[in-house]
């Protein structure tokens, strides 16, 4: 009985891997606000805004799978594409933690924006 539950879960996956294509978009590189320059954490500032934009579109593609599956949908597969989604947005907040350490470690050692509009926009990534 318990090959049986393992294939019907193999088959499972398979299966919401291969539903909808939600393509997971790949991981932003975060600079060392250490060492990094200003330049560089702009960019790396563009490129999460970016990815935060991607990981949305992916979590709607989840969320009208899961709606599409319905009550159709067995409870493993309701599980699994909880999960992915629920570690989607858990990976967008570590993202976003994760910049703003970097962010605040390099205003540390560097001189801190003199315009406040600057500042502002530098300042922090917000996760919404």
């Amino acid at each position: 009985m318990n090959i049986f539950r393992l294939i019907f879960f193999l088959f499972v996956i398979n299966t919401a891997t291969i539903g909808y294509s939600c393509d997971y978009p790949p991981l932003v590189i975060i600079p060392d606000g250490l060492t990094a320059s200003m330049e560089e954490m702009l960019i790396a500032q563009d490129q999460i805004k970016n990815y935060m934009a991607n990981m949305d579109i992916y979590l709607s593609c989840l969320n009208e799978e899961i709606t599409t599956t319905g009550d159709q949908a067995t409870i493993e597969y309701r599980s699994i594409m909880y999960s992915r989604y629920n570690a989607a947005v858990a990976e967008m907040e570590a993202v976003a933690s994760i910049f703003n350490e970097q962010v605040d470690l390099h205003n540390e050692i560097n001189q801190a924006p003199t315009d406040i509009e600057e500042e502002t926009e530098y300042r922090q990534f917000q996760f919404n």
